[in-house]
């Protein structure tokens, strides 16, 4: 799940070792006086809500470095959820496309579109951590868009489960559950979150896996971003990112994300 629907294809395979690895380094660094918060600009979201009848909207433009010189972004990528009581967030997810490659002509078209519903169901002040779970259906928009290479062919439903623990100042967020593809191979979606606050600033790194069926194939990228306040109900958001491989023979994917949230 990178950030929004162009952003699917990490182009790095990555071994047991190479996880494990990885995510003591992140444990290592939140062990440190750090704190946790998932969500845009990163993949792996948290088990937070907007709140009682409370809207948060994100608009964003995302960009891909793929290999052979193919970019891809996502201009803009449109993220809105609602809050239904304290617990319950309804999700739409929409992006306009546009794919730019070397020597070819620039082909645009709107992205597939997502739908999800969260439930918190457990809240930290009443157990050991907060837990949610996080279905999603991603589907084609009616338009030209499978056909000229912008979006895959097909539907998906993505049913995560995201967990959050403080350790005071201490917060981990991990995400992981099934990616059912209605017309390619299943996947295993997960990722862990760490960051920590200075003041308005916010400085947040996750390592977030795309696996095959029975973990045939694991693709991963690291991500690295920032939250600003720029005054209440508006925060800046910046992440850029990187695939990741332990022995350096697949084309890097290089990412980026600027957005700006808003809550109201």
């Amino acid at each position: 799940m990178q950030f929004g629907a162009s952003s699917r294809i990490f182009g790095r395979r990555f071994t047991v070792r190479g996880i494990a690895g990885c995510m003591a380094v992140l444990f290592f660094g939140a062990c440190i006086s750090s704190r946790a918060q998932g969500g845009l600009p990163l993949v792996t979201d948290d088990t937070d809500t907007p709140g009682n009848g409370k809207r948060e909207v994100v608009a964003a433009v995302t960009s891909e470095l793929r290999h052979a010189g193919k970019r891809l972004f996502e201009a803009p990528l449109l993220d809105m959820n609602y809050g239904v009581g304290e617990h319950l967030e309804l999700n739409g997810v929409v992006g306009w496309l546009v794919s730019a490659n070397r020597n070819k002509a620039v082909v645009a078209g709107l992205s597939d579109a997502t739908l999800g519903v969260k439930w918190r169901f457990l809240d930290e002040a009443e157990a050991p951590l907060a837990v949610s779970v996080f279905p999603k259906f991603t589907f084609n928009n009616p338009t030209s868009s499978v056909r000229r290479g912008l979006a895959t062919n097909g539907q998906e439903c993505f049913v995560p489960l995201e967990f959050q623990k403080t350790l005071d100042p201490l917060e981990v967020g991990l995400e992981a559950g099934p990616d059912f593809h209605f017309n390619t191979s299943n996947e295993w979606d997960y990722g862990i979150v760490i960051g920590r606050s200075f003041g308005k600033f916010e400085l947040v790194g996750e390592i977030h896996g795309s696996a095959l069926e029975f973990f045939r194939r694991d693709d991963l990228i690291l991500n690295l971003g920032v939250r600003y306040q720029i005054r209440e109900g508006c925060t800046l958001l910046l992440a850029a990112g990187r695939s990741i491989h332990d022995d350096g023979t697949a084309p890097v994917t290089l990412s980026s994300f600027v957005g700006i949230r808003f809550n109201f």
